[in-house]
């Protein structure tokens, strides 16, 4: 059984990575070992495939601003619906304060995970070719 206290301590065991793992289908994105356990200790590949599957969303944001780091949250309800987001810091000159631009969201009808939130940074790991690096905060 998958508990708020295990995906804790999932998120928190990694800090570094050697390795780096991308899917096939994947070409902007690769993933690090911290990830890659976050899939098999708490059945999470899903996750990785909803990450890709709103990429194109962060190249084309990263095409106008230029912006580097991006924060992909995962929020799951009492009622085991969650919502999925990537976001990234904007300047707003206005209010002379930063605020989260929501790049891409999702709403997951169903999972079976518990109440929690999990965020995990996505950050530019190389400029040819593009690509973004998923990992866990522990492993920055």
């Amino acid at each position: 059984m998958i508990t708020a206290e295990k995906i804790d301590r999932v998120m928190n065991s990694s800090i570094g990575s050697m390795t780096f793992f991308k899917r096939a289908y994947g070409k902007n994105m690769d993933y690090t070992e911290g990830v890659m356990n976050v899939q098999r200790e708490l059945d999470m590949y899903w996750f990785v495939d909803l990450v890709y599957s709103h990429m194109p969303a962060v190249v084309d944001n990263y095409c106008i601003t230029e912006d580097h780091f991006y924060l992909v949250r995962l929020d799951v309800n009492d009622d085991n619906t969650a919502h999925f987001s990537i976001t990234r810091e904007e300047y707003d000159e206005e209010l002379e304060d930063y605020r989260d631009e929501v790049v891409a969201e999702q709403d997951i009808e169903y999972t079976d995970l518990p109440k929690c939130t999990m965020k995990f940074f996505l950050e530019l790991a190389n400029y040819e070719p593009l690509t973004f690096r998923l990992l866990c905060p522990s492993e920055h």
